[in-house]
C-alpha cells in the first residue's frame, strides 16, 4: 500500500515538472502560437522588416541554412554567393541539420521552425531541471533556477522590457539557434561532468564524452567556453589529487576529440580551399564595457558568498566546481583573452550565454537552499516563480502584438516563391530588386543563390554593394534613389520596431561616406552586362507591374535579354542573358 502511495506521489511529482516544462515551452514560442492560430497558413515567421535582432539573425541567417538543408540534405556553404559556392562551412552544423532535418520531413521549414522552438524550450527546461536537481536536494529549489534560467538568464532587461526599443524583441532564450538549440548539449556536457565530480564516471565520462564532441558542431562560444573548462578541471583535480576525476575527464576530453574529427578535417578544408578565411571572420578589436566587468565580477563574488553559506544536503557532497570553472572561463575569454585577440567575434555572448545566464542559474540555486532553511520564507521561491511565468507570457504577449502586423505573409511574395521553385534549377541565380525580401527569400526558399544578400555573406562590402547596385539598374531605379537608400540613417523607426537600413543590411556599417556613394555613382553610370560574366545572374523575379516595367527597360539599357519565362497575377519571372549569349 506504501508503495502504491509513493508512486502516485512521484507521478504527481513528475506532472508537476512536465507541466511546468510545456508551459514555458509555450510561454516562448507565444508569438509563434498565436500568429499560427491566427493566421495559420499565411503565418510567415520570415519576414521583414525586421523587428529585432534576434529576428534579423534567424531570418538571414539560421533559417536560411536550415531551408539549405531541406532543399539539399547537407550543410551549407560559407557563403551563399554563387562563384564562391566552393568555400566549406566550418559552423552551425548541429542547428542547421536539425531544423533543416525535421523541415525535409515536415516538407515545410515554417512549421519546422515553430516546433523546434516549442520542443526544444522543455527539452532545456528538463535537462537544466536534471542539471538542478544534482545540484541541490530540494525539488522547488531546482525549479526556481531553472525558471531563472529560462527567462531572466539570457537577457534581463530585455525580460522586463525595461528597454524600450525592445518591446518587440522575444525573450532571448527562445532565439534559434543560439542558445534554443545548442544548450541541450551544454546542459547535457555539464550534467555528465556533475556526475564525474560526484564520482559517477562511466556515464559521466559517456556523457560528457558525447556532448562536448558534439558542441564543435554548434557555437564557437559555447565550443571554447567548454573546451576551456575540460583543461581547468583536469588542472584542478591534478592539484587536488584527485586522480580517479582527472583521468575521467581526460577520457571524456578523448571521446570529444574523436567525435570532432570530421570537423577538424573541415576546418582544415576550409583554410586549404580559402587561406583568407581566418582573416573575414577576425574581428574588430574588443573592450568590454565597464558594466559587462561589474556584473560578471558580481555574479562570481556573489557564487563563491553564498557557497560558504551552503549547508550539506543529505548525506551527499555536492560541489559546484564544473559550473564555477564554466562561469570564470567564460568571463576570463570575454574579459581578458578577446581584447588581446582578433579571432574572439562577438565576445559579448560569452557573458550573455554562459556567465550571466548560467550565473544567475546557480546564484538561483545558492540562494534558494539559504532561504528554504529560514522557515518564513520559504514560500518565497514559488511565489516568485509564479511571477515569473505571468511576466513571461505578458512579455511574449506584448512581443506579439508589436509583431503581428508583419507576420501575414504577402501574396505577391508566396506567388513568387511557387514561381522561383517551379522554373529555376539549383544551378540557376536570382535577383530580386527589394534587398530586404533579397535578404530573407532563402529562409524561404534556398535553392538558389541570390545577389546583394546580407552582409553575413562574408562577400566584400564593396562588392556586396556593386552586387545592389546592378541590380538596382537592371530594375531602372534612378540613382536618386539608390543614393537616398545609400545615405539613409542607420536605423528607422516603424512604429517602436526598428529596421536595418541599405548600409547596415549590406555592409554591417551603419553609413557610408560621401566618397564611397560617389565611387558607387560611378560604376552605377558605367555599369553594362559585363557585371554578369564572371558573377554569374540568370532571372529576375518581378513582384508587380512597376518592377516588370522596370526590368525590361533597365535590361535594354544594360543590353541584356529578358525572356518571360513564367507570371501569375502580377508577379513575373524572367529569363537574364546578354544580347547574342545563352
Amino acid at each position: 500500500m506504501l508503495s502504491i502511495i509513493q508512486a502516485q506521489k512521484d507521478w504527481r511529482k513528475l506532472a508537476v515538472i512536465i507541466i511546468l516544462a510545456m508551459t514555458v515551452a509555450v510561454g516562448a514560442s507565444l508569438p509563434d502560437i498565436i500568429n499560427y492560430l491566427t493566421l495559420k497558413q499565411n503565418y510567415e515567421p520570415f519576414y521583414f522588416p525586421f523587428t529585432s535582432e534576434p529576428q534579423f539573425d534567424e531570418v538571414t541567417f539560421y533559417a536560411p541554412a536550415a531551408s539549405y538543408f531541406k532543399e539539399n540534405l547537407k550543410i551549407p556553404h560559407e557563403t551563399e554567393i554563387y562563384e564562391y559556392k566552393n568555400i566549406v562551412n566550418v559552423k552551425f552544423f548541429l542547428p542547421s541539420a536539425i531544423e533543416g532535418g525535421l523541415a525535409a520531413l515536415t516538407g515545410n521549414t515554417r512549421l519546422s521552425w515553430i516546433i523546434i522552438r516549442l520542443v526544444f524550450a522543455a527539452l532545456v527546461f528538463l535537462l537544466a531541471y536534471a542539471l538542478a536537481r544534482k545540484l541541490t536536494g530540494d525539488r522547488t529549489i531546482a525549479l526556481f533556477a531553472v525558471l531563472i534560467l529560462c527567462t531572466l538568464g539570457f537577457g534581463p532587461r530585455t525580460f522586463l522590457s525595461l528597454i524600450p526599443e525592445r518591446i518587440s524583441q522575444p525573450i532571448f532564450f527562445s532565439r534559434m539557434n543560439s542558445p534554443l538549440v545548442v544548450l541541450p548539449f551544454l546542459l547535457a556536457g555539464l550534467i555528465g561532468l556533475t556526475k564525474i565530480n560526484t564520482d559517477r564516471f562511466r556515464s559521466g565520462i559517456a556523457i560528457t564524452g558525447i556532448a562536448s564532441g558534439l558542441l564543435f558542431y554548434t557555437y564557437y562560444f559555447h565550443q571554447i567556453a567548454f573546451i576551456l573548462t575540460l583543461i581547468m578541471l583536469t588542472i584542478c583535480y591534478f592539484f587536488l589529487k584527485e586522480w580517479r576525476k582527472m583521468a575521467a575527464v581526460i577520457a571524456a576530453s578523448i571521446i570529444a576529440n574523436i567525435l570532432a574529427v570530421p570537423w577538424y578535417l573541415q576546418y582544415l578544408k576550409a583554410l586549404k580551399l580559402s587561406p583568407g578565411y581566418i582573416t573575414r571572420w577576425s574581428a574588430a578589436s574588443y573592450r568590454p564595457s565597464f558594466p559587462v566587468v561589474i556584473a560578471a565580477i558580481a555574479i562570481i563574488a556573489a557564487i563563491f558568498i553564498l557557497k560558504r553559506k551552503q549547508k550539506k544536503i543529505g548525506t551527499e557532497k555536492i560541489s559546484y566546481l564544473p559550473m564555477e570553472i564554466l562561469i570564470i572561463s567564460a568571463a576570463g575569454i570575454q574579459l581578458i583573452v578577446s581584447p588581446l585577440s582578433p579571432l574572439i567575434i562577438q565576445a559579448s555572448h560569452f557573458y550573455q550565454q554562459i556567465v550571466n545566464s548560467f550565473g544567475l542559474f546557480v546564484i538561483a540555486i545558492l540562494g534558494g537552499n539559504y532561504l528554504v532553511g529560514k522557515r518564513r520564507l520559504r514560500y518565497l521561491l514559488p511565489a516568485l516563480g509564479i511571477i515569473l511565468i505571468v511576466t513571461l507570457f505578458i512579455k511574449q504577449f506584448a512581443v506579439w502584438r508589436q509583431i503581428a502586423v508583419f507576420s501575414a505573409s504577402r501574396d505577391n511574395e508566396k506567388i513568387a516563391e511557387k514561381l522561383v521553385e517551379k522554373n529555376l534549377s539549383k544551378e540557376d541565380v536570382l535577383a530580386i530588386a527589394n534587398p530586404y525580401l533579397n535578404s530573407v527569400f532563402p529562409a524561404r526558399l534556398w535553392r538558389f543563390r541570390f545577389y546583394a544578400f546580407v552582409s553575413l555573406s562574408n562577400v566584400r562590402d564593396d562588392e556586396n554593394l556593386e552586387r545592389y547596385v546592378f541590380t538596382q539598374r537592371l530594375f531602372d531605379k534612378p540613382w536618386s534613389g539608390v543614393d537616398g537608400q545609400l545615405a539613409a540613417d542607420p536605423k528607422t523607426v516603424l512604429s517602436s520596431v526598428k529596421t536595418i537600413s541599405i548600409p547596415s543590411l549590406l555592409t554591417s556599417k551603419l553609413s557610408l561616406s560621401p566618397l564611397q556613394r560617389n565611387d558607387l555613382k560611378k560604376f552605377y553610370d558605367s555599369a553594362s552586362n559585363d557585371f554578369i560574366n564572371d558573377k554569374k545572374i540568370t532571372h529576375a523575379v518581378a513582384l508587380n507591374a512597376e518592377e516588370e516595367n522596370g526590368l525590361i527597360a533597365g535590361g535594354k539599357k544594360l543590353n541584356l535579354k529578358t525572356e518571360l519565362i513564367d507570371k501569375k497575377d502580377n508577379v513575373s519571372l524572367y529569363k537574364i542573358s546578354a544580347v547574342g549569349g545563352q
